[in-house]
């Protein structure tokens, strides 16, 4: 299994390295949409194809809005928006702008509500049930709004990873930090691992992963953000200048990256469980499916966008 795991991510990693670096917007939207179609068809498929006819519709809707983002050039990136997701140009009378910053916030509210507050709730939910109580997942309402804040946070994810590609080193740093994180987190976990982080969620994962996939994540970007600055030149991360980011702030956002990623693994072992299923498809061999593999960038990427706009409205030293 460990064998295949490896020769797997030893494919994909050049896959992702290659089109974030060498292709623009367009083309990158363009190969990254069969991974959220994908993921889609496997979240439909964990919920045994519950609601079929509203989830046809979810995923049109969420294509035709990250089409909007893929072929109109002022959704992909306007420096602006970083403030709250709200143009200047809202302010000037545009609509087109205002309704894009509306969009944009709507969509950060959804996320923020989704892993804040519902997330955690269905963890702990699962990982304090005795036999005798039902998972709040099993709640016919509950089922349905998680199977939609799914495909809402699915292609939020493929519009948060297309705003960061358009300043490449932002989205390379997301990938380095949280594939660090993922490999010591395993590792560590494995070798000292003692105290069970979510014992009936995922009984491999204990504290000690999670202390060395943090470690990890903080190293990697330290040492990639060094990288950019001295051999590569690079002066912005996602209009944030690279000489004025402090050791805190690459501390906060590795941090705050590795933890929003394990939330997001966490959460997809327990609708894994209630789904009857060890993993969520067979595309790839030894990760099981898409979802399996993204499972920790969904969360995480949101995790990282949010620390950066925190850490460029609210700069401190």
């Amino acid at each position: 299994m460990l064998k295949a795991r490896i020769i797997t991510a030893l494919i994909l990693i050049p896959l992702v390295i290659w089109p974030t670096i060498f292709l623009n917007k367009f083309w990158f939207g363009v190969i990254l949409l069969p991974v959220i179609l994908a993921s889609t068809w496997e979240w439909n498929q964990l919920f045994n194809y519950r609601y079929q006819i509203f989830s046809i519709v979810l995923t049109i809707v969420g294509f035709i809005f990250y089409m909007c983002f893929i072929v109109t050039e002022p959704f992909i990136y306007e420096t602006q928006t970083l403030n709250y997701g709200l143009s200047k140009n809202i302010f000037d009378g545009d609509s087109f702008y205002w309704l894009f910053g509306v969009m944009k916030q709507s969509i950060a509210g959804v996320f923020f509500i989704f892993w804040f507050f519902i997330v955690p709730l269905i963890i702990s939910n699962y990982q304090k049930k005795s036999h005798s109580q039902s998972l709040i997942l099993e709640a016919p309402l509950m089922n349905f709004l998680i199977l939609t804040f799914g495909y809402f946070v699915l292609w939020g994810m493929g519009i948060i990873l297309l705003l960061l590609q358009n300043e490449m080193y932002s989205l390379l740093l997301l990938f380095f930090i949280i594939w660090s994180a993922d490999i010591a987190a395993y590792f560590s976990g494995k070798k000292y691992g003692k105290h069970a982080l979510a014992s009936k969620v995922s009984p491999a994962k204990t504290w000690e992963g999670v202390f060395g996939g943090v470690v990890a994540g903080i190293f990697t970007a330290f040492l990639a953000l060094h990288i950019f600055r001295e051999f590569l030149e690079v002066d912005t991360l996602f209009v944030i200048e690279l000489s004025k980011i402090s050791s805190i702030q690459i501390i906060l956002l590795s941090s705050v990256t590795v933890i929003f990623s394990i939330i997001g693994d966490l959460f997809i072992s327990v609708v894994k469980r209630y789904a009857g299923k060890k993993d969520t498809g067979t595309l790839l061999p030894g990760h099981g499916g898409v979802l399996d593999r993204i499972d920790s960038l969904i969360s995480g990427s949101f995790g990282y966008i949010m620390c950066l706009i925190f850490i460029s409205n609210f700069a401190w030293n």
